[in-house]
């Protein structure tokens, strides 16, 4: 097993840069693919480096059409001519990023505000050293496996009777298993691999979880999986269900401290790292959302910590501020638990927020999914 916990302590500090800002990992018009307008919806791995050396980070996101959907360049040049799902890696910790491959793409046809949006969710096997994404595609979703850190992938599974898989990162159980899950409104598919992608195993889930729109996932204790999505029957609520058999059956679990949150997807990750195996259990599970009630505004990112029972929440972390500027703004976001001691586990974190690349905060063009920006986060166990 690869100590992870070493080689953390020297990548903490890429939490800012020397100028105060967070690392960009994604952004209007960058260099690497200067006609692309929008970059949304972030998904983050971390791969074992070297022994002893900080871990390869690798992050995905869709590259879009054309501007909309919280993300508008104040230098607006046009349509992208493909829609496309790019991967990132930063070898140092998180303080540069370098594109890294394009795992899909197609022609944009037509104005589509926001999209076409390849929704998408990632997840390392370290029993196999490999990482998978599972994709949707036009006509249907497609899994593609890489064994070289994102360089290169190769389609190891694909399945037109589908639908936008759930966004952000899947899971790798404490007996080996890959799990990817879809759709992007109600997991009601899972797709499972024990053998590093040569086969995989489509499920029906039984039944759907409800309402559980763009969400997330992570091992739970005691085998368990823990899932949970925003609402989308009028609520304006957090909802959770818990899954004992691998995913294949769900039951709610009933909130005592009710989350009353803007509709947005969040980030999941746990107390145990996911990184090497063996996979453990987490008995402590967290959740990093805009603590910002429903009113369209999307910033004071915040990253609570569930009870033992998973029926209460508390805030523990600040990461963005709750004012109007460019810096307070936090959408999607992403966690992947790296590393642990006893008192502390330490997770790479990239989440939407503004930039200078739009410079409106009020109004139709409020733009608080301008770019992708990366910091570690300390999360606290107790």
């Amino acid at each position: 097993m690869i100590d992870m916990n070493k080689a953390i302590t020297l990548v903490l500090a890429a939490a800012i840069t020397v100028d105060g800002t967070r690392p960009v990992v994604f952004s209007p018009y960058m260099s690497s693919r200067p006609h692309t307008p929008c970059y949304r919806e972030p998904s983050l791995v971390a791969v074992p480096g070297k022994p002893g050396a900080t871990p390869i980070l690798v992050a995905f996101a869709n590259a879009r059409c054309d501007a909309g959907d919280g993300c508008y360049p104040a230098e607006y040049r046009g349509m992208a001519n493909t829609s496309s799902l790019e991967v990132s890696r930063s070898m140092d910790g998180g303080l540069t990023w370098v594109p890294a491959s394009t795992v899909y793409s197609f022609e944009c046809a037509g104005k589509y505000p926001g999209g076409p949006i390849l929704t998408h969710t990632a997840v390392y096997d370290p029993y196999h050293d490999c990482i998978h994404v599972l994709y949707f595609r036009k006509g249907g979703l497609t899994i593609a496996t890489s064994a070289d850190g994102g360089v290169s992938w190769k389609t190891t599974f694909s399945n037109d009777g589908d639908v936008g898989p759930t966004v952000g990162d899947g899971i790798v159980t404490t007996n080996g298993e890959v799990v990817l899950l879809s759709s992007h409104v109600s997991v009601s598919n899972i797709y499972k691999t024990a053998d590093g992608g040569r086969t995989w195993q489509w499920i029906k889930t039984t039944p759907a979880t409800p309402f559980t729109a763009e969400s997330q996932t992570v091992t739970w204790s005691a085998g368990r999986l823990y899932t949970f999505g925003h609402v989308h029957d009028g609520s304006l609520l957090r909802n959770a269900t818990v899954s004992q058999d691998g995913g294949t059956t769900w039951s709610t679990l009933p909130f005592l401290t009710p989350f009353n949150l803007t509709l947005c997807a969040g980030g999941m990750t746990g107390s145990s790292p996911v990184v090497s195996e063996p996979i453990q259990e987490s008995k402590t599970i967290f959740f990093s959302h805009p603590d910002s009630p429903y009113s369209g505004r999307r910033h004071n990112g915040t990253i609570w910590r569930a009870s033992d029972d998973g029926r209460s929440w508390e805030r523990v972390l600040s990461i963005t501020g709750d004012g109007d500027t460019i810096d307070d703004f936090f959408a999607y976001s992403v966690m992947t638990t790296v590393s642990a001691n006893a008192t502390h586990a330490h997770a790479a974190m990239i989440y939407e927020t503004g930039g200078n690349e739009c410079n409106v905060t009020l109004g139709p063009r409020y733009s608080p999914s301008c770019r992708m920006v990366f910091t570690w986060v300390d999360l606290p166990l107790l």
